[in-house]
């Protein structure tokens, strides 16, 4: 395996982590923050902030599966172009990252 690959799954590893983290927190927001503090903007602002983190997370993941497998992107389309290549199975490669239904919601 090259070091690239190495380095590849470590980011893999280390955004795994970062995403469960995340999860936790936004569990836990739901449990134990949202009602004791109700439904508030300020509730409404953290649960986003929350989810807007976990989204960045996700696409610095897609980016470094991209880069590693030197797949173009468009520089008006990437956000996209990124999703597209998720979904791509290439033979003795690599396994497609998501799948399909999930880059189209």
């Amino acid at each position: 395996m090259s070091g690239e690959t190495v380095l590849l799954q470590a980011e893999i590893e280390r955004i795994r982590r970062v995403l469960a983290s995340i999860r936790e927190r936004l569990d836990s927001a739901r449990r134990q923050d949202l009602p004791r503090l109700g439904r508030t903007q300020l509730t409404a602002v953290f649960i986003a902030q929350l989810l807007d983190t976990f989204y960045t997370a996700v696409e610095t993941l897609f980016l470094r599966v991209s880069q590693h497998f030197e797949n173009s992107l468009t520089a008006d389309r990437w956000h996209s172009d990124l999703l597209d290549k998720m979904i791509l199975h290439v033979n003795g490669v690599r396994q497609r990252v998501i799948q399909e239904p999930t880059a189209r919601n």
